[in-house]
């Protein structure tokens, strides 16, 4: 009796993992391009590294193998874009920042200020596009391959 095939079989976990590296490094380069920080802090200023887009641990089933990738909550406030909101002080009792235009040179002491929401600067989206032929033929490369392999295997059972 053979076995039922599962996705797997066909595409490995491994090759999926190379996708989505793939996307991850395109995402990341588009991100750099339009100006949309993966993280961002007073310390370390902006920060376009491939590594702040998350690579979950794949979900198997019988019939598809699902790899998330995640976003730090900087780098999908780019992604989506970002509604109008009101920040507060949390941790200490004033937000404390440069000043900009009538303010510059100047630190600013607040409890709180209303950001003005920030437009969609996607990277995700287009990296998947960009990508799409490249993830494509290396999936077609190893499901050829595999499945010649399982077809072979099926001759001699038969």
């Amino acid at each position: 009796m053979a076995k039922d095939l599962q996705v797997s079989d066909i595409v490995s976990v491994k090759t999926m993992l190379e996708v989505a590296k793939i996307v991850r490094l395109k995402a990341a380069e588009i991100a750099k391009r339009v100006k949309a920080p993966l993280q961002s802090s007073r310390k370390t200023g902006n920060v376009y590294s491939p590594n702040l887009i998350g690579i979950k641990q794949p979900q198997t089933t019988k019939n598809q193998i699902v790899i998330d990738l995640t976003l730090t909550d900087v780098a999908m406030s780019f992604e989506k874009g970002g509604k109008p909101h009101q920040i507060n002080a949390k941790n200490k009792e004033y937000l404390v920042f440069d000043g900009t235009n009538n303010f510059a040179g100047q630190m600013i002491f607040t409890k709180s200020v209303n950001h003005p929401g920030s437009p969609k600067r996607p990277f995700l989206e287009p990296a998947k596009r960009q990508t799409a032929k490249q993830r494509r033929e290396l999936l077609e490369r190893e499901a050829g391959r595999n499945i010649r392999t399982i077809i072979s295997g099926m001759k001699r059972v038969v």
